[in-house]
């Protein structure tokens, strides 16, 4: 999901963090992010069917799932075989899962993620006596840090000048040495900047975002006070131009009525 975050709302983005690092009790080994995208999408279809399907996925043993998926059985055989993979704690199960997320080519490679991420989590649950947290976004990320996309742009759509993306450029790579964060790309258009970034989730992505503004403003760069953040996908440049004109306000989120930026399994 496309969110356009203002000022407002940032409170409830960092209360769920807060809620999440105070669990953690300063432990980060405790937290797991994965490394691998998930489509938010495909995400509420995977639950809901478990929801429907729960008895006959109770019902499948693992060797027997192994080998049906072999034979190649048709579409709903395969969905079921691959969801019901998942809640087993072996590690099978595991690499079966592993041979399809890795496979671009299959059709059902994007709910296989789901069940495999589920499957590795039970597997390291079970090898340790500590309650862990799994973070899925769209992204993904790696360690502790959380892959962002986000946008900053000028007021009034102002041209950018070569000395406002050299600042900016410069304002990011210093706010990110001094917080927990890597710098993966930034893209210059004519009034906006894209940039994709790691960032620990012990910080808060607006704020982080908000003091580079500052300090770019504080220097005449006249952006925006308002970001375009993302954790599902990276946007096109026409997704964006659209949303900086308001034309997908319609997909915001409202992140005290939404928690799915995060999924927690203790």
């Amino acid at each position: 999901m496309l969110l356009k975050i203002l000022k407002p709302r940032y409170v409830s983005i960092e209360r769920l963090q807060e809620q999440l690092l105070s669990r953690l009790n300063g432990d980060m080994s405790d937290l797991v992010i994965f490394e691998k995208g998930t489509d938010s999408t495909i995400f509420v279809e995977y639950t809901d069917y478990i929801m429907r399907n729960h008895k006959k996925l109770q019902a499948v043993e693992l060797e027997d799932a192994i080998k049906k998926l072999e034979l190649n059985p048709d579409f709903e055989t395969r969905k079921l075989l691959i969801t019901a993979l998942g809640y087993i704690s072996d590690v099978k199960a595991y690499r079966a899962l592993e041979k399809i997320v890795n496979n671009d080519i299959d059709d059902l490679n994007g709910w296989a993620v789901f069940a495999f991420q589920q499957s590795r989590a039970l597997i390291e649950d079970s090898l340790s006596d500590k309650s862990r947290f799994y973070i899925f976004s769209g992204l993904g990320g790696k360690a502790n840090l959380l892959r962002y996309f986000a946008v900053a742009y000028t007021e009034d759509k102002a041209l950018l000048t070569d000395f406002q993306k050299e600042r900016f450029r410069k304002e990011l790579e210093y706010e990110a040495a001094e917080k927990e964060s890597e710098i993966e790309e930034v893209v210059f258009y004519d009034y906006f900047v894209t940039f994709k970034f790691l960032l620990s989730i012990r910080h808060i992505a607006f704020d982080f975002i908000d003091n580079v503004i500052d300090n770019v403003n504080e220097l005449g760069g006249k952006f925006s006070e308002e970001t375009i953040v993302a954790t599902d996908k990276i946007y096109s440049e026409d997704e964006i131009r659209r949303a900086i004109d308001g034309e997908l306000l319609e997909g915001e989120v409202d992140m005290d009525d939404n928690n799915d930026m995060f999924s927690y399994l203790d």
